[in-house]
């Protein structure tokens, strides 16, 4: 049997043995008459530092699209969703007169509020159908803080804002998600985030109280 042999059979048993192994690998020594197996602790704790300060590091604007489709407070329904329609998206950021972003409305918001009021779009005022209280983030941010705030308060999308308000893009949950196929973001951190969105949420009754 040529010299060559028993080492290219150790080089192949040592890659599957570590590989197979997870955070234990089983090293073969290949020099020796006698190739002795060694235990040794293979730490995956370097990767996994590693990977978190990638995304401490990953900056919204490298995800975000920038220039966002937006419509104004002012406008009606029937322009929010044919702004929807032509660039098809699902989701608008709502700007007051000064341009600051006083809201979001997505294609959910206007099916519900004209079925609701039984009006024709035209009629109904996108201030009066979108969400308010919107929750932005900078381009400057930390992904992983853009995750932590969609996980804590249940959404998809945010705004991304200047330091005076006006929008300089939009960031979703589904462009974190195609992230992951990249690296630097894993699978199931994108699954964790979509779990804490779609959670449910408190019932809240109104009414009078007896």
């Amino acid at each position: 049997m040529p010299n060559g042999a028993p080492r290219r059979q150790d080089q192949r048993e040592r890659g599957t043995r570590a590989g197979a192994g997870g955070a234990t690998a089983i090293v073969i020594a290949p020099s020796g008459p006698a190739p002795r197996a060694q235990a040794v602790r293979v730490s995956r704790a370097p990767s996994l530092a590693r990977r978190w300060l990638h995304r401490r590091r990953m900056k919204v604007s490298s995800l975000m699209h920038p220039d966002p489709i937006i419509c104004h407070s002012h406008d009606d329904l029937q322009r929010a969703a044919q702004l929807m329609w032509e660039h098809d998206i699902g989701c608008l950021p709502v700007l007051d007169d000064d341009g600051h972003v006083v809201g979001m409305i997505t294609d959910r918001d206007i099916c519900m509020s004209a079925y609701t009021r039984g009006s024709n779009l035209r009629s109904i005022p996108v201030a009066s159908a979108m969400s308010r209280g919107v929750h932005a983030c900078g381009p400057d941010d930390d992904l992983k803080r853009v995750e932590e705030a969609m996980q804590q308060f249940q959404v998809r999308r945010m705004p991304v804002i200047d330091a005076k308000g006006h929008p300089v893009g939009l960031i979703s949950l589904n462009d974190i998600a195609r992230r992951s196929q990249r690296g630097g973001v894993s699978a199931g951190e994108v699954a964790s985030t979509l779990a804490a969105i779609c959670a449910p949420r408190p019932l809240l009754v109104t009414g009078p109280q007896a």
